[in-house]
C-alpha cells in the first residue's frame, strides 16, 4: 500500500492471542516500556483537504473492559476519560487486549474536502467496527441507542460494508469541525489501520492490489492443484499431502489478503480467526508431508512421534472447531498455533539432520522452514510493537507459507530428479541383471529341456512298459469315465471279450451294456463311492456275442488325462463256477453212495448176526455136551473116550471161531 513519510498511522491490537500465541512476552514488555518512555501526544484534528487518501492518525483512546459503554456515554460522563494515544502508537501495536476500544478523532473538513468518502479498515479479518459522526448525532440528543453511522466486520449480521477485499463503507463528510467516534471489538490480534479514501482513488488502488494478491495467490493454488493431479496420476501420498498443505496455505493467504471475502462474500470459516484455522490445517498436512517425504525412519527416527503427536492434536482441534461457540473458538487458537510452532522446530531439526545424513533434497525443506520461521518472527515483532504495522510487515508473514510451499515444491522436484537418476541407474543395473538372468535362464532352459526330454523318454518307456503289461494281462482290464458309463480304454483281453476283435479301434462307447443286471452296476458304483475300492465282487456279465459269464470284478478310482476315471478288472470265473457245480453234484452223489453202503453194511451185520446166532446155538450145545462127556470119561478113567471128547471140543471151538471171523 505504501504510506507517505509525513503521514502518521495508528494501529491498535485487540484480542486474546497472536499468531504464535504471544501474551505477556518480553517483546510486549519492551513495547510497553518504549511507549511509557515516549509519552503521550495531544490528539490533534485530522485535516480533510480533498486528498485522495487521509490516514486517521491522531486520536484519543478509551478502553471499555466490560463492553457496556454506549455512544451516549461518549457524549456524556465518559467524554473526559479519553486519553491521547502515545506517539509511538502511531504505526505500532499497543499490545493485546480483550477490551472494546473507543477511538475519538477530530476532523477539520475544508470546503473542498467535503463530500463522499470510503472509510476503510485495511485488515480483512476483524470482528466489528462501528462509527458515529457528530454531524449525524445533532438530532439524536445523545441517545444510547443512536444508530451508528456505519458498521462492518466479520461478526456483523447487517454488514454495511461494500463487497471489497477489505472492510469499507461509504460516508458523507460535510465541511466544518466534526468529531468521529469508532468502537472496535475483536477476539484476535488485529490492528486498526483506518483511512478515508476518495471513491475513485480507492477503486484504482484496490484494482492494483487485487491483481497483485490474485497473482501471488494463484501461484499457491496452481502448486496445490498441480501436486494434486500428480498425486492422482502417480499415485503418491507425499504429493497428495503437499497438495493439501498448499491448498490450505492458499486458504490462509486468501483470508489474510481478503480475496475470499471479495470472491465469496465472506471467510470460509466464521470469525476473524479464519486465517489461523487455515494455517493450522496447512501445518497438520505439512507435518504429514514431512513424515512421508523425508527419510525420517532412517536418519531422524525421533522426529516421527514428535511430529505426529502435534499434527494429530491439531487435526483434533480442527475437527472440533465447528462445534465451538463463536467467542470460544479463539481460546483454542494459542494452543493450536503453539502445536504448529512445535512442528516448525521439529521439522527444522529433522530436515537439518537428514541433510547432514546425505539427503540433498532436505536442503530445500530447510529453506522452507526458515522462510516460515522468518515470517512468524516478523509477525511476532510486529504484534509486540517492536516493528511498525505496514503493508510490508503485514503481508510478508502472510506470504511466508507461500515461500515455504515453493521450497517444498522445489524439494519434491529435487526428489523427482533424484528418483529419475536413481531410476536410470536402476534401469541400467536391471538391464544388466536381466541380460545375466537371460543367459542363465537360457542355460537353465537348455538343461531343463534336456532333462525334460530324458524324463519324457523315461516316461514314454514306462508308459510303453505299462501298456505292454496291461496288454499282456491274463484278464480283461477296462477304463471308464467317472460315471462309469463310457469305456475309455480296454486291453487286448478286454477287446477280444467285449469287442470281439483284438485289433478293434477303441472309441468312447457305453459300458453299461456289459452288465446283465443294470442294478449290479449301480451297486458297484455306490460301493466304490462309499469305500473307495471294490475287490472281487462276483457279477454276471455278458460279452459282445451275448454270452453270459460270471466274473470277479474289481474297481478303483484313478486319473486319466487329468480327469477322474474308474479302472475295472474282470476275471472270468465261469469255468471255476462250473467245476464248483460239478464238484457239488459229485459230492452229493458220493454222499448218496456212502449212505447206501452204510445201509448195506448194516443189513449184512444183521444177517450175519442172525446166522451166527443160528450156528452158535447148536454148536454151543454140542460143545457143552462134549465137555460133559469128557468130564464123565475122566471120572471113569477112560482115556480113549477122553481124547475123543477133547477132539470133538476142539472141533466145536474151531467152528465157532470161523463163524466169529465170518461175522466180523
Amino acid at each position: 500500500m505504501g504510506y507517505p513519510e509525513n503521514g502518521r498511522r495508528w494501529t491498535v491490537m485487540t484480542g486474546r492471542s497472536g499468531l504464535l500465541g504471544f501474551r505477556m512476552s518480553w517483546c510486549g514488555v519492551l513495547a510497553a516500556l518504549l511507549l511509557l518512555a515516549a509519552g503521550a501526544a495531544r490528539a490533534e484534528a485530522v485535516r480533510i483537504d480533498g486528498s485522495d487518501r487521509v490516514a486517521l492518525s491522531s486520536f484519543a483512546l478509551l478502553r471499555d473492559p466490560g463492553h457496556t459503554l454506549t455512544i451516549a456515554d461518549m457524549l456524556g460522563r465518559e467524554a473526559g476519560r479519553f486519553e491521547p494515544a502515545p506517539r509511538l502508537a502511531e504505526g505500532h501495536s499497543l499490545g493485546f487486549t480483550a477490551d472494546a476500544l473507543w477511538l475519538r478523532v477530530d476532523l477539520t473538513v475544508a470546503p473542498k474536502g467535503a463530500g463522499r468518502y470510503f472509510l476503510t479498515l485495511d485488515i480483512p479479518n476483524f470482528d466489528r467496527l462501528e462509527a458515529w459522526g457528530s454531524w449525524t448525532l445533532a438530532g439524536e440528543d445523545g441517545r444510547a441507542d443512536a444508530p451508528p453511522l456505519l458498521r462492518f466486520g466479520d461478526r456483523v449480521i447487517d454488514d454495511q460494508a461494500m463487497p471489497t477485499r477489505v472492510h469499507a463503507a461509504g460516508i458523507d463528510l460535510p465541511a466544518g469541525q466534526h468529531r468521529l467516534w469508532l468502537r472496535a471489538v475483536s477476539t484476535s490480534s488485529m490492528a486498526l489501520p483506518v483511512d478515508l479514501w476518495r471513491p475513485g482513488a480507492f477503486w484504482a488502488s484496490e484494482q492494483v492490489k487485487v491483481q497483485i494478491h490474485t497473482m501471488l495467490t494463484a501461484v499457491i493454488v496452481l502448486l496445490g492443484l498441480g501436486a494434486l493431479l500428480l498425486a492422482v496420476a502417480l499415485p503418491s501420498l507425499p504429493m497428495a499431502l503437499y497438495a493439501g498443505s498448499a491448498l490450505a496455505t492458499s486458504g490462509h493467504v486468501m483470508a489474510m489478503n481478503g480475496l475470499d471475502v471479495l470472491l465469496w462474500g465472506g471467510h470460509f470459516f466464521f470469525g476473524d480467526i479464519s486465517s489461523v484455522v487455515w494455517l493450522v490445517g496447512a501445518g497438520v498436512l505439512g507435518a504429514g508431508f514431512l513424515l512421508t517425504a523425508l527419510p525420517l525412519r532412517r536418519h531422524a527416527r525421533w522426529a516421527v512421534p514428535v511430529l505426529a503427536i502435534p499434527a494429530l492434536l491439531g487435526a483434533g482441534l480442527l475437527a472440533g472447531y465447528p462445534f465451538l461457540d463463536g467467542y470460544t473458538r479463539p481460546v483454542v487458537i494459542p494452543f493450536a498455533t503453539n502445536l504448529m510452532l512445535v512442528v516448525l522446530v521439529a521439522g527444522m531439526a529433522a530436515s537439518v539432520q537428514c541433510r547432514l545424513a546425505g539427503d540433498r533434497p532436505a536442503l530445500y525443506m530447510i529453506f522452507g522452514w526458515l522462510a516460515l520461521a522468518g515470517g512468524n518472527l516478523l509477525a511476532g515483532l510486529r504484534n509486540a510493537g517492536i516493528l511498525p504495522w505496514t503493508d510490508l510487515t503485514y503481508y510478508l508473514p502472510a506470504y511466508a507459507p507461500m515461500v515455504e510451499m515453493l521450497f517444498f515444491g522445489a524439494m519434491l522436484a529435487a526428489q523427482l530428479r533424484q528418483l529419475r537418476v536413481e531410476k536410470a541407474r536402476t534401469q541400467q543395473a536391471l538391464v544388466e541383471a536381466l541380460r545375466r538372468n537371460e543367459a542363465e535362464l537360457a542355460h537353465r532352459v537348455a538343461e531343463r529341456t534336456t532333462a525334460l526330454d530324458r524324463a519324457n523318454a523315461v516316461l514314454h518307456d514306462r508308459e510303453t512298459q505299462l501298456r505292454a503289461i496291461l496288454e499282456a494281462a491274463p484278464f480283461p482290464i477296462l477304463l471308464s469315465d467317472a460315471a462309469g458309463s463310457m469305456m475309455l480304454y480296454a486291453n487286448r483281453r478286454a477287446r477280444v471279450q467285449f469287442l470281439g476283435d483284438p485289433d478293434a479301434a477303441l472309441t468312447p462307447r457305453p459300458a453299461a451294456g456289459f452288465f446283465c443286471d443294470p442294478s449290479d452296476r449301480t451297486r458297484l458304483l455306490a460301493r466304490l463311492e462309499r469305500e473307495g475300492v471294490v475287490e472281487n465282487a462276483e457279477i454276471e456279465l455278458q460279452d459282445i456275442a451275448g454270452r453270459r459269464f460270471w466274473a470277479l470284478t474289481s474297481m478303483a478310482v484313478v486319473a486319466h488325462e487329468g480327469q477322474p476315471a474308474r479302472l475295472v478288472a474282470v476275471n472270468d470265473i465261469s469255468r471255476r463256477r462250473q467245476l464248483e457245480q460239478e464238484l457239488t453234484k459229485a459230492k452229493e452223489m458220493a454222499e448218496t453212495v456212502a449212505g447206501l453202503e452204510r445201509a448195506a453194511r448194516a443189513t449184512q451185520r444183521q444177517f450175519l448176526a442172525m446166522i451166527s446166532h443160528e450156528f452158535r446155538t447148536p454148536l454151543t450145545v454140542i460143545g457143552m455136551a462134549v465137555q460133559n462127556l469128557g468130564l464123565d470119561a475122566a471120572d471113569a478113567d477112560a482115556d480113549a473116550d477122553a481124547d475123543a471128547a477133547d477132539a470133538a471140543d476142539a472141533a466145536t471151538q474151531d467152528r465157532l471161531a470161523r463163524i466169529g471171523r465170518a461175522v466180523r
